[in-house]
């Protein structure tokens, strides 16, 4: 008989109230029967028999003493005894019960929930039953039972607060139903919220004059509950029985209970100890005992604000001061304040993303962005290292920076596990680690690997880069940086050596996209000090390739450099060769294409054997400041330029004309210039920045370069280049004579055989269009065939300087020479049919610009670029209505009218009063011929629709709508 029954049975037969204490004990005898059962489906579960109940009754003993529950009354002792035995009967599940869950629909989603969440830890239960929750045709065994009943209980456990009623409803009763209803309400308080229990009722009357407080007997209970966290709670005989099918997270909570180091609780103080020592568990274990831990303290703070309104009038006690709850952990800690360091739940994302949408086509480019991380610590590094004696703000050699970085190489290593690899028929496996001599990470900087995209958080960094030279600044990431390594593998280890601190920190990262509960943990053992471990970083891994691949595409994309796969593919040998591995192949490509170019020499060993990587820096000077670092081809044999981000090759760079070079991109953040997956050069970049890379280049020429001293095909790509941007630029702040003087007097039998200066001479020139077949053609200038580019830029100087009447002729055009702007006429007939044609550009409707001709001569306007049309100018296209017309556009521009009917479609046309007024309103405004005055315009006007309106009849489909 414990002290709770002494009291009762004591005080009930002071007051006559015997049925109290015989209820009790008649009460308790199917008490323990029930919990006793409990373990037939919680197992698993802390020990909730009567050992529970009784730890909890002392609890309470312990708190308020033995002078305190004296001061209970008889109904209150018997709500107390009734409640602690009763509140966890809940949990028995009888075998009708069982049978009815498996046919309950919400448990079959329950079941389904579970079997498609890896996270779960019910999940591998689920998979004794098949991918289908149709478990009631699978063949029985021993785990099958021990599974369903973790899953059942699993289910059942959220409800257990409740389901006790049962056990209420199977008694033979003394004492009123009231009472019981009020039982039942304390029982089932101690699963709800607090405030819940405060709707209790603070006074019950009893048997006699006794009264009971179920708000208070409630509280005690849950307090009581809390603090049963002592490390006896678990049977090890029945734990030992199941510990090779345990839910994971039960071993958890045997291990918190196991933790327990220091339990003290009486009257004057509760404190508890739990030092976890269970290797990478311990995460897991102090999340869930640190969970306990504040479940405690907010019980203990909302008792603390309400005792008052909580205990009976009688009850003088007070909460025993709340001490310190303490977690230490053995080996392992934090990272960040008292939360387990975990991937978020947006990196797998992003990782499917990058996989799933072919964003990286092959895995093994994850390789570039793990090595650029080591490129940008190494920059970082050197950077720090030398800004206090060395001069970045000058313009360097290319030697000068190769010496900067020959002690800070990148070791790469990869080596065959034999033994996994010949025990498994599919896969190779193979141990990588790359070592670099870069920054290091310690501590406070390891939350910018673990939430992807946070690197702009990183203030201290951030600092020291916006004082690097362009050309030095690391590249920067897209959000995903370290986690791209989970594109390779499952399980990472880091090693690092911060130069600041000098910190040595040891972390093992899970992949966060695993199907596996412990899925984006981060383990992080303790600080420590080790003098010979070098700065920097190691990251190792284990990678597997296939044994057997049966697809390989081979992509040649940078000329003349190595190709491993190539090599490898070449020596193999079907007919005596098992394995045809080509992944680790693929590996070295990327790893020599990223060396090719890096100034910092990557240094791979295979099996401990030097494999050795191409070289190939172009780039032979760096400015501090230069946004575009730019360099001639050393063989001058490329047809194109060439583009790299900060040394690394890309693709789909501008298009740059006539004059192929080399375009290093170091002014920007990658995610400013580069697609995701680092190939490629974006398309809103190139939009915003060809006109400042145009620039570049001029300034290029005419700073860096001796244009004399230059081969003369250089001279002459330059020169094209030079007069076929110049008007790209509002102001060209590097004009250099001696290219105009050699670009107007060039001629060559080779280039063009006529030059500028000797086409300004003439009295008139023609350009013909020679048809190869029906859809391709060539230009000849004066029956000398010359290029599309070529011409347009002789053109373009042409009719800066000189006037000329344009003439159709029958395959071409004929240019006349004239005085003045005044009498240049474009003596071409408009085609209408083309004009609004439903399969030309899109440009024919709505507004647009048309060239003038000898009917519309005197609506023509002044130049383009003086029209008054504000902020509608840009939404005004011009429209040929002819081919090939653009390659004069310089002469067209300065002819231009503006079309009067706004065009709806291809067949309807939209013409008014209100539209005409406001065109002869603009075209006087902007005429070109001042003479003219405001009638001579409306005349010309009506002159002009006229034919529009005649020429469309013959055409027949075209309306002219008022609206």
């Amino acid at each position: 008989m414990n002290y709770f029954e002494k009291i009762l049975d004591e005080k009930t037969k002071q007051e006559n109230t015997i049925d109290y204490f015989t209820q009790w004990n008649y009460d308790k005898e199917i008490y323990l029967d029930v919990l006793a059962g409990v373990r037939d489906y919680y197992p698993n579960y802390t020990d909730h028999s009567n050992k529970h109940s009784e730890a909890i009754l002392t609890n309470i003993l312990r708190m308020f003493g033995e002078d305190g529950i004296l001061k209970l009354s008889s109904f209150d002792l018997w709500l107390l005894l009734e409640s602690v035995y009763l509140h966890d009967c809940g949990m028995y599940i009888t075998r009708e019960e069982a049978i009815k869950v498996l046919n309950d629909d919400n448990f079959k989603q329950f079941f389904y929930n579970i079997s498609q969440d890896p996270r779960n830890p019910m999940y591998k239960y689920t998979k004794f039953f098949g991918d289908k929750y149709e478990y009631s045709d699978t063949i029985y065994h021993p785990n099958h039972d021990y599974s369903m009943r973790f899953i059942i209980s699993s289910y059942k456990r959220s409800k257990h607060s409740e389901d006790f009623q049962k056990v209420i409803e199977w008694k033979d009763k003394l004492l009123p139903d009231r009472m019981y209803k009020i039982l039942g309400n304390i029982a089932k308080a101690h699963g709800e919220k607090f405030s819940d229990v405060l709707k209790l009722p603070k006074k019950e009357n009893g048997l006699g004059n006794e009264l009971g407080h179920p708000i208070f007997i409630a509280s005690l209970l849950r307090i009581g509950d809390l603090l049963d966290i002592d490390n006896n709670r678990f049977s090890k005989m029945l734990i030992k029985n199941i510990e090779s099918i345990l839910p994971v997270d039960s071993s958890w909570h045997i291990d918190k209970h196991k933790s327990i180091e220091h339990f003290w609780i009486d009257e004057e103080k509760i404190e508890i100890t739990a030092k976890i020592n269970s290797g990478k568990k311990n995460y897991d274990i102090a999340d869930i005992t640190g969970n306990w831990f504040s479940y405690i303290e907010e019980e203990y703070n909302n008792l603390l604000h309400n005792w008052k309104r909580i205990i009976p009038k009688n009850f003088n006690k007070t909460l025993p001061t709340l001490g310190e709850l303490k977690i230490e952990m053995v080996d392992y800690e934090y990272i960040t304040s008292k939360k387990k360091p975990k991937f978020s739940l947006d990196i797998n994302n992003t990782l499917s993303l990058l996989m799933g949408t072919s964003i990286y086509d092959k895995k093994e480019k994850a390789f570039q962005e793990i090595i650029q991380n080591s490129i940008d610590a190494i920059y970082l590094r050197v950077f720090e290292e030398n800004k206090n004696q060395y001069n970045f703000n000058k313009k360097l050699k290319l030697e000068e920076i190769i010496d900067l970085f020959k002690d800070k190489k990148i070791l790469v290593e990869i080596n065959k596990n034999t033994n996994k690899s010949e025990n498994d028929d599919i896969y190779n496996y193979w141990n990588i680690s790359i070592k670099d001599k870069g920054l290091g990470i310690d501590k406070e900087h390891i939350k910018y690997i673990i939430e992807a995209g946070s690197s702009y958080k990183d203030d201290k960094k951030k600092k020291i880069i916006d004082s690097m030279p362009s050309w030095l600044k690391p590249s920067g990431n897209f959000g995903i940086g370290f986690q791209s390594i989970f594109m390779l593998t499952d399980c990472v280890k880091l090693r690092s050596k911060s130069l600041y601190s000098h910190e040595n920190i040891e972390i093992e990262l899970l992949k966060p996209s695993i199907f596996n509960y412990d899925a984006g943990n981060i383990y992080y053992k303790k600080t420590f000090f080790d003098y010979k471990q070098e700065i920097g970083t190691e990251i190792s891994f284990e990678y597997k390739t296939l044994k057997v691949t049966k697809r390989v595409t081979i992509k040649d994309t940078l000329g003349n450099e190595k190709n491993f796969l190539k090599d490898y593919i070449s020596k193999y040998d079907a007919l005596l060769d098992n394995n045809f591995d080509i992944g680790i192949y693929e590996v070295l490509d990327t790893l020599n294409k990223i060396n090719m170019f890096s100034l910092i020499d990557i240094i791979v060993k295979k099996e401990n054997e030097e494999i050795i990587l191409d070289k190939k820096l172009n780039i032979k000077s760096y400015s501090p400041k230069e946004k575009f670092q730019i360099s001639l081809f050393p063989d001058n044999e490329n047809l194109f330029s060439d583009y790299y981000y900060k040394n690394q090759k890309v693709s789909n760079g501008m298009i740059i004309q006539f004059f192929p070079i080399i375009i290093n991109i170091v002014g920007f953040k990658a995610n400013e210039v580069l697609e995701i997956n680092r190939e490629k050069i974006k398309s809103n970049f190139k939009e915003e920045h060809t006109i400042e890379l145009i620039e570049a280049i001029y300034k290029f020429i005419a700073e860096e370069l001796n244009f004399q001293d230059l081969e003369e095909n250089i001279k002459v790509q330059i020169s094209c280049f030079y007069f076929y941007y110049k008007n790209y630029l509002k102001e060209n702040k590097y004009k250099k004579e001696e290219v105009e003087k050699f670009f107007y007097d060039y001629k060559s039998n080779d280039f063009f055989f006529q030059s500028i200066n000797e086409l300004l001479e003439l009295d008139e020139f023609s350009i013909k269009i020679n048809l190869f077949n029906s859809v391709s053609f060539y230009y000849t200038l004066n029956n000398e065939r010359i290029t599309e580019g070529i011409l347009g830029i002789f053109l373009s100087e042409i009719f800066k300087k000189n006037h000329y009447n344009v003439k159709c002729e029958e395959d071409g055009f004929l240019f006349k020479k004239i005085a003045k702007l005044e009498e240049e006429i474009i003596d071409i007939d408009y085609d209408y049919s083309k004009l609004f044609s439903e399969f030309r550009y899109p440009g024919n409707r709505g507004r647009f610009f048309i060239y003038s001709n000898k009917l519309t001569k005197n609506l023509r306007l002044k130049e383009y670029n003086k029209l008054e049309l504000e902020h509608s100018k840009t939404w005004i296209k011009f429209n040929n209505g002819r081919e090939n017309m653009n390659i004069f556009f310089p002469l067209i521009e300065r002819n231009f009218i503006l079309f009067p009917f706004f065009v709806k479609s291809y067949n309807e046309l939209i013409w008014n009063d209100t539209i005409k007024e406001k065109y002869i309103e603009f075209s006087y405004k902007n005429r070109l011929n001042e003479k003219l005055n405001r009638e001579d315009i409306e005349k010309e006007t009506d002159k002009f629709i006229e034919n529009i309106e005649k020429e469309i009849q013959k055409i027949g489909n075209i309306k002219i709508l008022k609206k």
